[in-house]
């Protein structure tokens, strides 16, 4: 199965995460500390080893998720999803729709590749699509910056394109994104 990722709402602390991960019998197999740019990370073995469900506070998207990979990716992610605030798809899809100042559509568009699955989601394409091409440079770095996250290989054509953007640092994070895109992603078979 896919990993599977779950963004958390920022009313949850890293302590509320280290609870959580203890009453549910989980084992710290790693950790990061991070910083400056670099993500906090915390690895977590589920009961059996079998899952790991790896915490990350990331600074690049201003955002904390859970990552979830394994043998019982959907069990975990249910435990996680039943007991620490996330971001639904509904709720996303909304932030998106009702955003009204740039910074809070920028964040929406953040949440939106956060919270993306594996398999294209055309709601949420469609979120990361229209963003690509706002007038807020703002929103667009945004967008360029969830597509990594989202991954599907619909979104290649809009990076692109937002890869000649007028605004430098967009085109460059675009670029970035669509070569770490076509090396890891999208390699063919």
């Amino acid at each position: 199965m896919s990993p599977v990722r779950i963004a958390l709402k920022e009313q949850v602390s890293r302590t509320q995460v280290e609870v959580f991960a203890w009453d549910e019998g989980w084992s710290i197999w790693d950790f990061n500390k991070g910083g400056g740019l670099e993500p906090f990370l915390r690895i977590y073995h589920t009961m059996g080893d079998e899952t790991e469900a790896y915490y990350f506070e990331d600074p690049m998207v201003d955002l904390h998720y859970f990552v979830v990979t394994g043998a019982d990716v959907e069990g975990t992610a249910q435990q996680i999803r039943k007991r620490l605030p996330h971001y639904s798809r509904d709720e996303v899809l909304q932030q998106a729709k009702e955003a009204k100042e740039p910074l809070e559509l920028a964040r929406a568009v953040r949440i939106a590749g956060v919270a993306a699955p594996a398999e294209l989601d055309p709601d949420i394409f469609e979120v990361l699509r229209d963003a690509m091409s706002n007038p807020d440079t703002r929103v667009r770095s945004s967008a360029a910056a969830a597509a990594a996250f989202a991954a599907w290989r619909e979104l290649r054509e809009p990076l692109e394109q937002l890869g000649s953007d007028p605004e430098p640092r967009v085109a460059e994070i675009a670029q970035v994104v669509l070569r770490g895109l076509k090396e890891k992603n999208w390699k063919e078979p």
